[in-house]
């Protein structure tokens, strides 16, 4: 009897163990190609991260633009006054 050291598989025939091991070499190369997967949810989450600090600026730009539009305004009120 030949067994897998991976898991419980076993065989009388010495020549079928190697592609049964085989399937664990797949295995592993899939999980590896699932920290592609990783790396591209972290990719992902980066570029939510950047939209969002984006539309933060933006609504952060659009505030000093009309703060700088109600300073003109008070400026140009007092200019005349003074």
């Amino acid at each position: 009897m030949y067994g897998c050291l991976h898991c419980d598989y076993t065989s009388p025939n010495v020549h079928s163990i190697r592609p049964h091991l085989n399937r664990h070499r797949d295995l592993k190369q899939r999980q590896s190609v699932g920290g592609a997967d990783d790396t591209l949810s972290r990719m992902v989450r980066k570029l939510a991260e950047a939209e969002e600090i984006a539309d933060d600026r933006d609504r952060w730009k659009a505030r000093a633009v009309a703060a700088e539009k109600q300073l003109r305004t008070l400026r140009r009120a007092l200019g005349n006054i003074s």
